[in-house]
């Protein structure tokens, strides 16, 4: 026969914590936690049929023994109070309590507050002043506990701390330090969006501080021109902002703009129709540009007059011989005899005013630059320039053996063919081999509209990949996006002479 595990009290414990096997006849002692006494048995055991003896005994909330009141008294006193219990007390004559005029008696025997006492009455000190600040209380003769001053600051402070009123104690002291004002101020004014303002060089912003905005170019302010910092610390509200200028009604002359209004706002595009006999020489649309201006800035309508006939150029032609007169968008194509190359644009158009959109091309002789052979020399040289249809023959130094063909042709587009050959070393078999052996540019073209930049017009011998530049010439002006150069290609001829500058 066992008992069971002895049973557990309320804020106790007991010596059986450890007992594997509880045999009759065990004692099991019981003890309370610090704060509770144990009332009833202080040990119980097991009897012989396996059951604890009873009652069990109980821990209780130690309680208070009656208070001392410094300069004052308990409301019905009482020796002992039980845990959780309060009383009350009072003062005096002439004097107060500090706080509360209660106490709650703790379990363990100790009072909340510990100390009860009632102070002299004493009358405060006049409020202290304080900097860009006051109180209330000047017209005050007399300040006793219970009494209360409010503080507050001049405009454009704030109070520190949030502590408005302070209290006059029993004590004679007031319950809060002196309060402090600090200054009120803004964070940096807010940006706008295509605008500026004036306290971009400012590091601190009082109270009453204000902010001019205004716009970038092509921009209009839109709201007030100002904001202020208030005397909470922010920025007055709303915020101006900035908008695109925009456009006034267009005229057309020999036209009319289509759905006419009479602002446009930038960004926005209109179309315009030209009068019966009347052409524009582009585009029939334009766009509002920020600022008021329009793209194009003037919008024209040219009289529709026939082209004369397309000029006839020196060793070249243009495809249109057959048509007896040409009007606005009609076009030519100019191409070069055989052995002759285009300088200039091949596709003219004829234009409302009657006049072609470019100057005529022409053609120039095509011409082979002197070819070059390493470790070798041309047997027949006649210089620097060889015509279409002429041959050079190399020849190359002892010990050097040729590979390719001895002799190459002057060709109509002004290379070299067959290709100009090597000239090996003995035992050649055993070095890499150049293959890459193209002939370089002549002269660059010559453009009406644009003359060769200084650096190149001494020169007459262009490698492949060369890059020349132009300048517009007197009474024409470089094409926005269009780069003036020309670049030499394989096989010894210039690309294609762009019409980088265009008539003023």
């Amino acid at each position: 026969v066992m008992c069971p595990q002895p049973p557990n009290i309320a804020n106790g414990l007991h010596s059986g914590q450890s007992m594997d096997k509880v045999l009759p006849g065990a004692v099991v002692y019981y003890s309370c936690k610090e704060g509770f006494e144990l009332v009833g048995n202080v040990s119980i055991s097991c009897s012989e049929v396996g059951r604890w003896s009873r009652p069990l005994p109980r821990c209780q909330a130690i309680g208070c023994h009656s208070p001392v009141v410094h300069d004052g008294k308990v409301q019905a006193l009482k020796d002992t109070y039980e845990a959780g219990e309060m009383l009350w007390f009072d003062c005096d004559p002439g004097y107060a309590a500090e706080g509360s005029q209660w106490a709650r008696c703790q379990p363990g025997g100790s009072w909340d507050p510990p100390v009860l006492r009632c102070e002299r009455v004493r009358p405060c000190p006049i409020p202290p002043k304080i900097s860009n600040g006051d109180h209330d209380g000047h017209g005050t003769a007399e300040f006793t506990m219970g009494m209360y001053v409010t503080y507050s600051c001049n405009l454009g402070y704030y109070l520190a701390g949030n502590v408005e009123r302070v209290f006059c104690k029993a004590s004679g002291k007031w319950s809060q330090p002196s309060p402090r004002c600090e200054e009120v101020t803004c964070p940096q004014p807010p940006n706008i969006a295509n605008g500026l303002h004036s306290g971009r060089s400012s590091a601190r912003f009082r109270y009453g501080t204000v902010v001019y905005y205004s716009c970038k170019e092509g921009f209009e302010l839109v709201g007030n021109v100002s904001i202020s910092c208030s005397e909470v610390g922010r920025w007055s509200r709303p915020l101006p902002r900035c908008q695109a200028i925009g456009c006034q009604s267009p005229a057309v002359h020999n036209g009319k703009v289509q759905a006419l209004k009479d602002t446009y706002e930038a960004g926005e595009m209109l179309q315009f129709d030209c009068d019966p006999g009347y052409a524009a020489e582009g585009s029939h649309r334009a766009r509002c540009q920020p600022g008021g201006s329009w793209d194009p800035p003037v919008l024209r309508c040219e009289r529709v007059r026939p082209c004369p006939m397309p000029p006839k150029i020196s060793n070249g032609d243009h495809n249109r011989h057959g048509e007896a007169f040409f009007t606005v968008g009609m076009s030519v194509m100019y191409s070069c005899d055989p052995a002759f190359y285009l300088v200039g644009n091949a596709h003219v158009v004829c234009r409302a005013s009657g006049t072609w959109s470019q100057p005529s091309p022409r053609c120039e002789a095509t011409i082979c630059l002197k070819p070059d052979i390493q470790d070798g020399w041309i047997v027949d040289d006649h210089g620097l320039i060889y015509a279409p249809g002429q041959t050079v023959t190399f020849q190359c130094q002892e010990g050097y053996s040729l590979r390719g063909s001895a002799q190459t042709l002057c060709q109509e587009n002004g290379s070299w063919d067959p290709p100009v050959p090597l000239c090996e070393p003995p035992h050649s078999s055993t070095l890499p081999r150049r293959t890459d052996r193209s002939g370089g540019c002549g002269v660059p073209t010559r453009l009406t509209f644009a003359e060769l930049n200084e650096e190149h017009r001494n020169e007459i011998d262009f490698s492949v990949g060369k890059t020349v530049g132009y300048t517009c010439r007197p009474g024409f002006s470089k094409h926005p996006g269009m780069s003036p150069t020309i670049t030499c290609l394989q096989g010894g001829v210039w690309s294609e002479a762009l019409e980088f500058c265009k008539s003023e």
